[in-house]
């Protein structure tokens, strides 16, 4: 069958290039739509000016770019690039490729996934809304904003919306359906399907080597929920406990990225080391080059529902120890027994969780590491999560 996947920020080998590899394995026909805009490289990587779309093979999956409006920030451009998403996949071509089967529209915003809900309607097949963030509460719990502000208003109308025209709902937070369920749907049209890992990407994984060093790396977006602030106070902490011994990588890029970089020059941090992105072919072997990895979420009731953090994955198919900031019921940090929890934005507990991991022994971080590689490899393993999205593909087919 021919299924078209939405997905705004979609790009090589992330959630929708894996899913939409092993659905192709099955003998499907499957198209990931993605804008040409890179929202991570802040520019566009496959379209020229004056080219509305493309349609290309990305190592075994067909990808068609939209050309949409640039920007820098988190500004009126940011709004103005997911309306010509939404836009761009409106105009018709996508006409290109054919009549679809079914249609998956992803949430990164919610304008994405109306544009998919339309092309489902218009085709007259099934959609199926993908809820990656729960918007608008994202908006009240992270950046405060009343749950009476019109935007906020206009947004949960809109989300009620697309949950009662689903045919089926995929969440990848673990506790989100009581939330869909209480905007007006039922349970059984909710289905949890996390994030993963490609087992064949990360290969077999490092043992650790002895160190003069002990090195903690952060990989990932450097924006405002993911409070790195915090990170960089745990290390002033260790460096003022054991100067040259603690080491901090952090390697992405995003709107926050100069600022901290600014922050250590300022106020002379000089454990702290700011690293260009890696390609995804490449990042299990700088995870491997860690002695623990680190992440840290804000602390907000927003996380009540469960994460599913993409680098949470590769933090643990990399066995390495992990140290978590959050509060969350499902932790699979926690689960896994792979690394340490503390609360969030944290400085203190984080510097003392990263002081308890360098007392170890190196067998002791390996064997801690291994248990999260063994987590993710029964429970994450983007062929298993696939198998779950053509259960459901085809049972909606069916009916």
């Amino acid at each position: 069958m021919k299924i078209w996947i939405i997905n705004h920020y979609s790009r090589h080998e992330n959630r929708h290039y894996f899913l939409a590899e092993h659905l192709i394995n099955k003998g499907h026909e499957v198209t990931v739509i993605a804008s040409s805009f890179d929202h991570k490289k802040l520019k566009d990587t496959h379209l020229p000016e004056g080219v509305a779309y493309s349609v290309e093979d990305v190592d075994g999956v067909p990808y068609m770019w939209l050309k949409t409006v640039s920007y820098s920030g988190n500004d009126y451009r940011r709004i103005i690039n997911m309306l010509s998403f939404c836009q761009g996949l409106l105009k018709g071509y996508v006409s290109v490729l054919g009549k679809p089967d079914i249609i998956m529209g992803s949430s990164m915003h919610l304008f994405a996934g109306l544009g998919a809900q339309r092309l489902a309607n218009s085709y007259q097949v099934p959609f199926v809304f993908e809820v990656r963030d729960l918007w608008p509460q994202s908006l009240i719990d992270l950046a405060g904003i009343s749950r009476f502000h019109p935007v906020v208003f206009g947004l949960e109308r809109l989300e009620r919306y697309l949950y009662r025209k689903a045919d089926h709902i995929i969440t990848l937070l673990p506790d989100a359906k009581k939330h869909i369920v209480s905007k007006g749907t039922t349970e059984e049209k909710v289905t949890w399907i996390p994030n993963g890992f490609d087992v064949s990407s990360a290969g077999i994984p490092k043992r650790p080597v002895e160190r003069e060093t002990f090195s903690i790396i952060y990989a990932g977006s450097h924006g405002i929920a993911n409070c790195l602030d915090s990170i960089i106070e745990s290390a002033v902490i260790l460096q003022n406990q054991n100067p040259g011994y603690y080491q901090f990588r952090f390697i992405g890029g995003g709107q926050e990225k100069q600022r901290l970089i600014n922050r250590c020059q300022q106020e002379g941090i000089n454990n702290v080391y700011f690293e260009d992105w890696v390609p995804r072919k490449k990042i299990y072997e700088v995870l491997a080059e860690a002695d623990c990895l680190i992440v840290n979420l804000k602390d907000s009731p927003l996380y009540q529902w469960g994460i599913s953090l993409n680098k949470l994955f590769d933090y643990m198919a990399s066995a390495r120890p992990v140290v978590m900031g959050a509060n969350v019921q499902k932790n699979p940090i926690n689960e896994a027994r792979s690394g340490i929890t503390v609360r969030p934005e944290n400085a203190e507990e984080m510097a003392g969780a990263i002081a308890y991991l360098a007392s170890m022994s190196i067998e002791e971080r390996w064997q801690m590491g291994m248990r999260g590689r063994k987590y993710v490899e029964k429970n994450h393993d983007y062929v298993i999560l696939a198998e779950k999205l053509n259960s459901i593909v085809e049972e909606i087919l069916n009916s």
